[in-house]
């Protein structure tokens, strides 16, 4: 009798350990198949290469994009469950509620708005028109613009394109900056690393919680939004917070991006 007491309780132990996954799965898709260590790191089993590079000075802003990210879905994911209310396709809800969030965790978010604002304005083909907008110099944004060409083709030619694959594309560019290979002014260094540090992560993040259900093109749309919203902000010290402001609003659309770049 006391031994199928025990089994009872060890089922109903597993079945509600069951739903408990089945809902985080669900709602909160930056804990597929992984766990949370640390506040510092997110490590998954999915994917060997973990999208760091020391050799690039600003990687911590595809980091801390990462953290914050991460923190934001679960802290959205506690408000509408409690509240029944819902972001999903609202910009100024979300950029509020997100702007809110990062300025208590120290980040100055001070003209967020309107930086992302003109990331919505020009959210096709990877932001071409808003890259050639900014005051940087015309081989930095070629650098850029070539990073996204070079990346959605390789996507285009094979869409079961791992991470690693990527991974290694870009540190290569970053590896070519850093020994001059490319030719970068030094003024720019900072904006374009912190270009390639976001892409890096963010696609990091986002391969690896399945969050899109295989659909790439939404893939993309939000790794833009990342990466672009990230040397958007780089140019008035905001990259961190107006990236990971720009990933959460892309991630909650249903909006596709224009990927289809010439390659």
């Amino acid at each position: 009798m006391k031994k199928n007491i025990n089994k009872l309780k060890i089922l109903i132990t597993s079945i509600s350990l069951a739903i408990l996954t089945l809902i985080v799965v669900i709602f909160v898709a930056c804990n597929d198949n992984n766990e949370t260590h640390t506040q510092e790191e997110r490590i998954y089993k999915s994917i060997s290469t973990y999208p760091d590079n020391k050799d690039n000075p600003y990687d911590y802003i595809g980091k801390q994009h990462n953290i914050l990210l991460n923190q934001l879905l679960i802290s959205i994911f506690d408000y509408e469950t409690k509240t029944g209310d819902t972001f999903k396709g609202n910009f100024d809800k979300v950029v509020s509620f997100g702007s809110k969030y990062i300025n208590d965790n120290g980040f100055d978010t001070n003209g967020n708005y309107n930086m992302l604002k003109a990331l919505y304005k020009n959210d096709c083909n990877f932001f071409f028109d808003l890259i050639d907008n900014q005051p940087i110099d015309i081989s930095s944004k070629e650098c850029i613009k070539n990073i996204c060409r070079a990346t959605v083709s390789m996507y285009i030619k094979n869409p079961k394109t791992s991470y690693n694959e990527y991974y290694d594309y870009i540190i290569s560019v970053e590896k070519n900056i850093l020994n001059g290979k490319i030719s970068i002014s030094p003024k720019y260094i900072e904006n374009i690393f912190s270009f390639t540090a976001t892409f890096r992560y963010s696609l990091y993040f986002w391969m690896n919680d399945n969050y899109f259900h295989n659909t790439q093109k939404s893939l993309w749309r939000v790794v833009g939004w990342d990466a672009v919203g990230a040397l958007v902000g780089s140019l008035v010290g905001h990259a961190i917070d107006c990236g990971t402001i720009a990933s959460l609003y892309a991630a909650m659309t249903d909006k596709d991006a224009t990927v289809t770049v010439n390659a």
